[in-house]
Order: C-alpha cells, then sequence, then structure tokens
C-alpha cells in the first residue's frame, strides 16, 4: 500500500527525475496529510475553529499533491506549490503563534530536491528567506489570533516536521542505494559483454580469415596450374570442413545479432520439433556419412515446444554438431524426449569421448565462454556454440543441463515449455 502512494500518478511517460519528484511530493503529502488530520480532529473537539480552517486548508493542499502530476505544466505546479505552502506557514506562524515558521525549512529542503532549475531554485530559497525574515520582524508586534498553542501541540508539530524530514533523507538514501547497485550490476554486465564481444570479434576474425584465405590460395594455385585438379580434390575435403564451421558460425552470429537488436520482444510460437530435428539432419548429413555415425531419432511425432523457431534451430543444429564432432567412426547418436506437465526435454546423447571433470564443471558453472577442444576428427570449432546456445536456451525460458563421463560420451539436455 505505502508503494502504491509513493508512486501515485508515475506513468510510463515519466523520466527518471520526474518520477523522483513525484515520490517525493506523494510522501511528504501522505505523512503531512495523517499529522494534519490528527490536529483538525483535536481541534474540532476543542472548537479552536480558526485552527479548524487552517487545518483543512493544509489537507486541501496535500490532497491537491496527488493530482499536481496531471497537470500538463508540471514544473509551474511545483512553483505554484511551493510558494502556497511557504505562505501557508509564515502567515499561520505570524498570526496564530502556533510554530509553523519551521515548516518554512522543510519548504526549503523540498526547493532542492523538487527543482533543477539552478535559477528558479535560487530565486525560490531567496523568498523563502525573504518571508522567515518577514515573520522575525512581525512575530513580537502581532497579537495572535488564538489562545496560546499547548505545549504537547507544539512538540507534535515540532515532531512533525522533523518525521517528514527524516523520511525524505531515507528515503533518497535507499534511492541512491539501489542506484548504485543497479549502476554496479549494468557496469559488471557491460563489461561482461564487451568481453564477450571482443572475444568473439577475435575468434572470428581468425577464423574466418583462415578457411576463406585458404580457398583464396587453393584456388589461385589451381588456376596458376601450381595444383593439379587431383591435389585440389585432395585438399577440398579440409576446405569443406573449414568452410562448414565458417557457414555454422556466420549463421549463429547472425543469428545472435538478431537477438540483441530485438531485446526482450516474446515472439515465441508452438514448433513442431520432429519436423525440425529432421530438417537439421538433412544439413549435417554429410558430416555424419563421412564419419559412419547414426543419428537414432526417437521423439515422438507430434512432439512439440513453445519457443522461437530460429532460436531452437541454432540450438539444436549446436549440439547435434557437437556431438558429431567428438563422436567416433561407426558410432551412434541418440535422440530422445521426455515430457511432463508444460515442459519438454530434449536430450542428445553420443558415445565418444566424454569430458574431464575439470572440464565439465567449468561448462556447468558458466566459468568458460570459449570452450573449444579438436573434435575425434581433428575438427575446429570457434568456442561460440555452446556459449550461444546456453544464452538463446535461457532467452526462450528453459533449462541447458550437461553429463558427460570421460571416454564414454555425453548428454547435452535442453529443457523447454511447451503447451499442455
Amino acid at each position: 500500500m505505502l508503494q502504491s502512494i509513493i508512486n501515485r500518478g508515475v506513468k510510463d511517460y515519466h523520466d527518471a527525475e520526474q518520477r523522483r519528484q513525484i515520490n517525493l511530493l506523494n510522501m511528504s503529502s501522505a505523512v503531512s496529510f495523517i499529522v494534519t488530520s490528527f490536529f483538525l480532529i483535536s481541534n474540532i473537539a476543542q472548537q479552536n475553529w480558526l485552527p479548524v480552517i487552517s487545518n483543512c486548508l493544509l489537507i486541501t493542499f496535500n490532497v491537491s499533491i496527488f493530482f499536481i502530476n496531471r497537470l500538463k505544466y508540471y514544473t509551474v505546479s511545483i512553483y505554484a506549490l511551493l510558494i502556497l505552502m511557504s505562505v501557508y506557514f509564515i502567515v499561520n506562524a505570524i498570526f496564530l503563534h502556533n510554530n509553523l515558521q519551521y515548516g518554512i525549512f522543510l519548504i526549503m529542503v523540498f526547493t532542492i530536491l523538487l527543482l533543477n532549475n539552478k535559477a528558479g531554485r535560487i530565486t525560490m530559497l531567496a523568498f523563502e528567506i525573504v518571508l522567515f525574515i518577514t515573520f522575525v520582524i512581525l512575530q513580537t508586534s502581532v497579537t495572535s489570533l488564538i489562545a496560546p498553542i499547548p505545549v504537547y501541540k507544539t512538540c507534535l508539530g515540532a515532531f512533525a516536521f522533523l518525521f517528514i524530514f527524516a523520511c525524505m533523507l531515507e528515503y533518497f538514501k535507499a534511492r541512491l542505494s539501489q542506484y548504485h547497485e543497479s549502476l554496479a550490476i549494468a557496469n559488471k554486465q557491460l563489461k561482461e559483454s564487451n568481453r564477450i564481444k571482443e572475444r568473439m570479434l577475435s575468434i572470428l576474425s581468425h577464423d574466418f580469415y583462415g578457411p576463406v584465405g585458404n580457398l583464396i590460395t587453393s584456388i589461385d594455385m589451381l588456376d596458376e596450374h601450381v595444383f593439379s585438379p587431383e591435389d585440389f580434390h585432395n585438399t577440398s575435403a579440409k576446405l569443406k570442413m573449414q568452410l562448414r564451421v565458417l557457414n555454422n558460425s556466420m549463421k549463429d552470429v547472425v543469428q545472435w545479432s538478431k537477438m540483441k537488436m530485438q531485446g526482450d520482444a516474446d515472439d515465441r510460437v508452438t514448433i513442431d520439433l520432429c519436423s525440425m530435428i529432421d530438417e537439421i539432419s538433412l544439413l549435417l548429413e554429410t558430416p555424419l556419412r563421412e564419419k559412419g555415425l547414426q543419428l537414432k531419432n526417437g521423439l515422438p511425432r507430434g512432439t512439440t515446444a513453445y519457443a522461437n523457431k530460429d532460436d531452437v534451430t541454432l540450438i539444436f543444429r549446436n549440439l547435434f554438431s557437437n556431438a558429431i564432432k567428438f563422436s567416433n567412426a561407426n558410432g551412434s547418436i541418440f535422440i530422445q524426449a521426455e515430457k511432463t506437465l508444460g515442459t519438454i526435454r530434449i536430450s542428445i546423447k553420443d558415445e565418444g569421448t566424454g569430458m574431464a571433470s575439470s572440464v565439465l564443471y567449468a561448462l556447468r558453472n558458466e566459468q568458460h565462454n570459449f570452450l573449444t577442444t579438436p573434435g575425434t576428427a581433428k575438427e575446429k570449432g570457434t568456442g561460440l556454440g555452446l556459449m550461444l546456445v546456453r544464452e538463446f536456451v535461457q532467452k526462450n525460458k528453459g533449462e541447458l543441463s550437461i553429463a558427460s563421463e570421460q571416454g564414454k560420451g555425453s548428454i547435452f539436455s535442453v529443457l523447454l515449455p511447451c503447451e499442455v
């Protein structure tokens, strides 16, 4: 409830500074409303009608604060409120001798916190100081219009001013602490993002240059008859492997860049995982055939997930490529599905080299974003694949789990949402 009062009138189109101003106005007006209501009830019970009128006027100011942010001329409204409240406090202090002159110090604090314009702030502070000097000059010459204020009311009034001031300081201290925390988190994320981008650029520039450079060199040598067609044919297998890695990396980077540009847009749909995996199998038919691997698809027909199709294609293409890379020749790769209420778990199991416990620990704890190891046929990778898989799984509100035993193979499991 407290947060709803403090944030009353805050809209999406308000910037951070306007939100701060609205929060401050709402908080101070809520505290003032409670204290003034107590005095109002007390004065009505004692039939002190002039203070009752004064209390009603202050409550009107308090209520008006909740609506001030709805006005088109927001800054003008703040100036008007500060002027009216300053005049109200000084007039009450002069004619009622009720110690409201101390409220002028609270208004000065408001002036400093609310007004960003330096000239306007100095002008308002000068105006408030003149009012206070006026009070000092007139306080002894003007007779009070009411009976002397009881000591308990004087103490309560002083307590109210101090309490509002303390609340403002505490609130802004908390806001400043939150700001520093969010800034530290943003700084850390920015540094990590920059580190990843720099590392990615370094890897891509190196790995893109190699295959393309080798291809150009081979074609030049073929054109200049340094290579015979037979020599070029023997070299082409290695070039094809390098270009395949390059092609997959380009697809990954394009998809990753697209995700970063779109931000957190929720573009998930229901996708047919069986059809998708069939398409990926066709794309990977050549490396599967070259290693003599069998892909054993255990997914029941009609298996679906609720995710972005391009993201899931990238996820499984990388996981299949990884399984092929670390599988021994003439082995098998198994695909299995396990459905629970609202989720589907797809597991890709290979019978390859597996991973050492230290490598598995690093992958599970995301301690190595660009881990790359040569495959069983000396295949190279960029180290981007698993990092992107993890990021795209998280984007689609899923989970990635890894199990592996050195010499026996690995299991990569992806848990994704699905329709019940």
